[in-house]
């Protein structure tokens, strides 16, 4: 009954079943082509093929990224769209997350934080099952990154890729042959997942290599601890195997996490001596898993056992009355009805044995009667639309009667084993998966319900446009593009000769055109007068007027020049873009109609596409709610087959021992 088989590695690595991964991968990929379209982004859409989302990655990486930090550690922002981006994410709205980086990436607005946003893309990718696009971006992300710490997170996640998928050969070769110089981190996990190939590939000789290199990781080294144990005892080495669950059982415990892993360990180390008929050391470490966690009830059934093959049949008993009081629909507690009444016969107490023996059996009807009920439930009851969770909670990955929310029966006959139907880890993860779809078909529907916003926007945007177009087409006509470009031309041949002949007067300002004026009127009236002494002293101060005021003009020249000349090169760069402007105008007005008519397309495409996609998304849905009922009536005909078997060594117990009863009172007769 105690063997070591029972002492597992603590890893969770089950395949998907074949039927629903196909599904659910292929409902996902849809959904991510939708993802693209949805958020209608402007025209770099039409040049990237929604089918090739890669093709958003940046060709190269960019050299001011700081790509030697990661994602979920503080770090420098530098842009408002990674920021917006990260608050999304760290509030846990993946699929927003991922909406927003499609669509910034297309109206390019990441510059500095490129290697950050293609792990987090691809990271997110692997969270919705979509792997073989997050392959795609880790691969061009090795491709084109300079630095060797992004380069090994995209070869980790690259080979978590291909471990998650079966494909451990693959998987090795990366993380054998592919990290350059990892830190301690990224050696961590490189170990952590090598070690649990091993242990998938029961190869524990080389498991023990590798759990052994994992360090300065609290939680991870208490795991590596756990499955050194386990792999210990599977190469032959038990008292190493010993030494590590010892070693884990003393360590101090800051959470729940470290309280379940120590009592794991106690439980492991009991069976362990169990097993090797060391009863007194089963017992001590028994005694040290706590009541109120997970173990209890094993601890207890375990300690009984202990005290049976020391001989202490009372002793024994004692766990086992307790654990029959707990809960019936547990197998140890079922165990335990069973073991109660072994114990009164061997103490020969036949009345106690026989009144437990007729207690078990009533317990085991009344146990099968619930679990006949549940069945029931569960076949003719639409059970899974009873729990809902929210898209926070099933992030988290929480049980499902931890987001309980509306009738899941918590009182009466199915309450028990409903509830133990969802803490099977199999079961739980197809739960996730069922409604991940929902939330995928949720989605669905809110982005069809701004379908009709899309189309009012273009109605608008139409109306806009014929509004707006006969005043713009006025305001051109007003403009006389042609003659303002003339007159420029007349400036500029005015610009050279004044230029080529020197004429510094033509450079003159206001106030000197005005002096200019007035002497030229001076000359006038001199040159009237007669040539004699009494007008020569006019004409000097004329002359020396005049040549101070040439002077100055002359002194200014070349700065009044190269001013003039930048405010014709400025007035023909104005003139040239406001030509460019008025082209673009009669081009949009060109292609208006086909653009809007273009838009309505895209928008009756992408309805008619989420609605296609809702159609699918609920038919896997159906497929994988039909596997998850037919998953749970296997749980539960196990169960009363192993129920219907305790009860039918319970009656055979109670005519044993009715028989030996008649027998005896014969004799006495």
């Amino acid at each position: 009954m105690y063997r070591v088989d029972r002492i597992t590695p603590m890893i969770s690595t089950k395949k998907q079943s074949a039927i629903f991964q196909r599904h659910y991968h292929f409902a996902a990929r849809c959904l991510m082509i939708v993802a693209l379209l949805a958020p209608f982004p402007s025209t770099a859409l039409a040049q990237v093929p929604w089918w090739q989302p890669w093709k958003y990655l940046s060709s190269e990486a960019n050299k001011s990224d700081e790509v030697s930090t990661r994602i979920d550690q503080p770090h420098p922002v530098k842009e408002l769209a990674y920021g917006e981006l990260l608050f999304d994410y760290y509030q846990q709205n993946y699929m927003t997350s991922i909406t927003k980086i499609l669509v910034q990436r297309d109206r390019q607005k990441f510059e500095y934080h490129q290697s950050h946003i293609d792990l987090l893309q691809g990271s997110l990718y692997v969270s919705f099952g979509l792997v073989d696009e997050a392959e795609t971006i880790f691969k061009i992300l090795i491709k084109n990154s300079v630095d060797l710490a992004t380069q090994n997170a995209a070869w980790l996640n690259l080979a978590e890729i291909n471990f998650i998928q079966g494909r451990y050969e693959n998987a090795k070769n990366i993380l054998l042959n592919n990290l350059l110089e990892p830190n301690i981190e990224i050696q961590n996990k490189q170990y952590d997942i090598l070690s649990q190939i091993a242990l998938n590939e029961k190869d524990y000789a080389l498991a023990i290599q590798y759990l052994s290199q994992i360090e300065e990781d609290n939680i991870k080294q208490r795991y590596a601890s756990y499955n050194l144990a386990i792999a210990k005892l599977n190469t032959n080495q038990p008292q190493l195997a010993i030494e590590h669950l010892q070693d884990l059982i003393k360590k101090g415990v800051k959470n729940r996490e470290q309280d379940a892993l120590r009592d794991k360990a106690a439980i492991a180390l009991g069976h362990y001596y169990l097993h090797h008929q060391e009863p007194y050391l089963a017992t001590t470490a028994f005694k040290k898993v706590r009541l109120h966690g997970p173990f209890a009830d094993q601890a207890m059934l375990g300690l009984g056992w202990g005290n049976l093959l020391r001989s202490r049949n009372t002793q024994a008993l004692a766990p086992w009355l307790s654990l029959t009081e707990m809960d019936a629909s547990s197998p140890t507690v079922q165990q335990a009805l069973l073991m109660v009444p072994r114990t009164y016969e061997s103490l020969q107490a036949y009345q106690d044995a026989l009144d437990s023996y007729r207690k078990a059996r009533q317990t085991y009807m009344n146990e099968i009667v619930r679990i006949e009920h549940t069945l029931n439930y569960v076949k003719n009851n639409d059970w899974l639309h009873q729990l809902r969770p929210t898209e926070k909670e099933l992030m988290q990955h929480l049980s499902p009667l931890d987001y309980q929310e509306n009738d899941i029966p918590l009182q009466g006959p199915e309450a028990k084993h409903l509830f133990r139907l969802f803490a099977a880890e199999d079961f739980d993860r197809g739960f996730q998966q069922y409604w991940q779809l929902e939330l995928f078909h949720d989605q669905l529907k809110q982005w069809q319900s701004q379908i009709p916003i899309y189309r009012s926007m273009l109605d608008n945007h139409k109306i806009r446009h014929d509004t707006l177009m006969p005043e713009v087409e006025k305001q051109l006509a007003a403009v006389k593009l042609q003659d303002k470009k003339n007159l420029l031309s007349q400036y500029e041949q005015n610009f050279r000769r004044i230029r080529e002949e020197n004429e510094v007067v033509n450079l003159a300002n206001e106030s000197e055109r005005k002096h200019l004026a007035r002497l030229n009127q001076v000359q006038v009236i001199l040159d009237q007068l007669p040539q004699t002494e009494k007008y020569e002293r006019s004409r000097h101060q004329y002359q020396l007027l005049r040549g101070v005021l040439l002077w100055d003009l002359n002194e200014n020249a070349s700065e009044r020049e190269w001013q003039l000349l930048k405010q014709l090169k400025q007035t023909a760069l104005s003139l040239y873009q406001l030509e460019q402007k008025q082209a673009q105008l009669l081009r949009a007005e060109e292609y208006a109609a086909e653009r809007f008519s273009g838009y309505a397309q895209r928008i009756d495409e992408l309805e008619s596409r989420n609605l296609a996609l809702a159609d699918k998304i609920k038919q896997v849905q159906q497929l994988q709610q039909q596997q998850l009922q037919q998953q749970a009536e296997q749980i539960l005909k196990q169960r009363l087959t192993h129920v219907g078997n305790l009860l039918a060594r319970v009656q055979l117990a109670i005519a044993r021992l009715q028989d030996k009863a008649a027998i005896e009172g014969n004799n006495q007769q």
